[in-house]
């Protein structure tokens, strides 16, 4: 995609990866719909050499992972927070050391604030990576007279 746009691309919040290994001493939990699909050779396409920092779950399973893979997809926010911090308290309960948490599901940042709050960890998600990708970008380019 970058290769074919004027623009830069980002089209996974999974490219926060990299930096956020780089940035935090414990592991990063990384929440997605459906955690079957994200395999180890899915995560080595974003340049992270080893997994023993990574710890993954997924709301699969779940009430809203139910709604959603519906064609009406009819969930709400208040199960979709629910749902998501039971899938983030389990992983932590195997894994005590998660110091972050990346949202790799482009729906949850509709509970991203309320997970800071109860879980009082970092969270990033689709929006992080877009506003970090902007933000650079709006740098870069003049504005118009």
């Amino acid at each position: 995609m970058a290769q074919a746009l004027s623009v830069p691309v980002s089209m996974s919040s999974l490219l926060l990866l990299p930096y956020l290994i780089a940035t935090i001493k414990g592991r990063v939990g990384i929440l997605t719909f459906d955690s079957r699909p994200l395999t180890s050779d899915l995560l080595k396409l974003t340049g992270v050499a080893s997994h023993n920092r990574i710890a993954i779950a997924g709301i699969e399973d779940s009430e809203t992972w139910s709604a959603m893979s519906a064609p009406e997809n009819n969930y709400t926010v208040s199960q979709l927070a629910k749902d998501v911090l039971s899938a983030i308290s389990l992983m932590r309960a195997r894994h005590d050391d998660i110091e972050a948490i990346l949202f790799e599901c482009a729906a949850f940042p509709l509970v991203t604030r309320e997970v800071r709050e109860q879980t009082k960890l970092p969270v990033y998600d689709a929006v992080t990576n877009a506003k970090l990708l902007m933000s650079g970008y709006n740098m870069a380019v003049p504005k118009a007279i």
